[in-house]
């Protein structure tokens, strides 16, 4: 009897190792949104609000990220008393940096643009990615500081590429490896993505780490606060209004 009891857990462990390394890409995208709190939730979040620091040059300066369907995004943090900001109203993707002598806003463009639009991405590539374009494939299985991962190749043609690890187990997403042609060069950078929470049912990572491949140290976000469907004007994103200049002296 005892033999026979052994016999059969060996097998179910067998069979509970086998279907775990049999899921497929849908299974694993499925898991992914039932871990994050489902689709219907997922889809609810109509407009958010993220609040928390940024590493910037030596210190943590306060971030604000404010989203809106379908892709609309504003990002403004604070440096040396002025307020930087960039953002994507759906169309057009503009920033304004006062700390770098640039107090007009300017229109991005190329590389710049293909990020902020990036970004706008409300619920990330791998939810809805056929309807937005995003082409996937499951690499198989990696490790990510020794727990297993599944490996998930993301990319949109010319814009996108990138490398996505899902943990085996919590079907969350913890790391990104992504690479992009970056002011005449190729960048590759790793975000390491955790401390994940839960606000009205969604789980929000609020932790991440992004890190530039060869290069030690990183530029860290943490977030403190989640707003869910925040009231939030199409205006907060539009492109400003240039300073106005201030007239010309009048010769003596």
């Amino acid at each position: 009897m005892k033999r026979n009891l052994i016999v059969l857990a060996v097998a179910l462990s067998i069979a509970v190792t086998s279907s775990a390394a049999e899921l497929t890409l849908d299974d694993i995208l499925a898991r992914n949104a039932a871990a994050r709190g489902g689709l219907e939730k997922l889809h609810a979040v109509q407009t958010l609000r993220l609040t928390g620091t940024m590493s910037m040059h030596g210190s943590d300066v306060p971030l604000t990220i404010t989203k809106k369907r379908p892709e609309k995004v504003r990002i403004d943090f604070t440096l040396q008393g002025m307020t930087g900001s960039r953002a994507y109203d759906g169309t057009t993707g503009w920033a304004v940096m006062p700390f770098m002598g640039k107090k007009d806003p300017e229109v991005l463009s190329g590389e710049l643009l293909d990020q902020i639009r990036e970004e706008a991405d409300f619920d990330g590539a791998i939810v809805d990615a056929a309807k937005k374009g995003y082409k996937l494939e499951l690499l198989g299985k990696s490790e990510i500081e020794g727990t297993p991962a599944y490996k998930l190749h993301v990319s949109k043609e010319g814009t996108v590429d990138r490398t996505l690890y899902i943990d085996a187990d919590s079907f969350l997403e913890v790391r990104a490896d992504s690479r992009r042609h970056m002011h005449g060069e190729d960048v590759e950078t790793q975000t390491s993505i955790g401390n994940y929470q839960e606000v009205n049912g969604v789980l929000f990572a609020y932790s991440l780490e992004v890190k530039r491949a060869g290069q030690p140290g990183g530029q860290r976000i943490n977030i403190t606060k989640v707003e869910v469907n925040p009231v939030v004007a199409d205006a907060l994103f539009a492109i400003p209004a240039k300073t106005a200049e201030a007239p010309a002296a009048k010769p003596q």
